[in-house]
C-alpha cells in the first residue's frame, strides 16, 4: 500500500475483499462507511486523521472495520454473532456461516491493530 490513500482507495479494497456485497453498497457508501469508522480511530488514538490522506498505520484498520461492517450489514438480522472490538461486544449467539466467520475475523484482526497502537504509544510514554 502507498504511504498515505484516501478513505474512497480504501473502499475500493473493502470491495474487493468482501464477496457478495449487495448492490445497495455502493463505493461511496463503503466510502462514507470508512469515514465513520475513521470517526471511531480518531476518538480511540486522539490524532486528526484525514479522508484524503489516511497514514498507513490506520489504513489495514479502516479495512478491517470496512469490511467488518459490511459483513455485519449482509448477516442481518436473523443472524447469531459474537464479536467485540475494545470495549464494544455485540453477542447474538454462534453461527457457523462464512460472513459471520469473516466478520470475526475482520474485528480480531482490526481489535490486534488497535492493541498494536496501544503498546505502541505505552512504549513511547515510558519507554518500553
Amino acid at each position: 500500500m502507498p504511504s498515505s490513500q484516501s478513505t474512497g482507495s480504501l473502499a475500493a479494497q473493502v470491495q474487493m475483499r468482501v464477496q457478495d456485497i449487495p448492490s445497495t453498497l455502493s463505493i461511496g457508501s463503503i466510502t462514507e462507511m470508512l469515514d465513520f469508522e475513521k470517526i471511531y480511530l480518531q476518538n480511540y488514538t486522539g490524532e486528526t486523521i484525514s479522508s484524503s490522506t489516511v497514514p498507513e498505520k490506520y489504513q489495514n484498520m479502516l479495512i478491517h472495520l470496512g469490511c467488518a461492517q459490511i459483513l455485519s450489514n449482509k448477516a442481518g438480522v436473523g443472524v447469531d454473532f459474537d464479536v467485540q472490538l475494545g470495549e464494544f461486544r455485540v453477542n447474538k449467539g454462534a453461527s457457523q456461516s462464512t460472513d459471520v466467520s469473516q466478520l470475526t475475523h475482520h474485528l480480531n484482526q482490526a481489535n490486534m491493530e488497535l492493541k498494536m497502537l496501544a503498546h505502541k504509544g505505552l512504549s513511547k510514554v515510558y519507554g518500553v
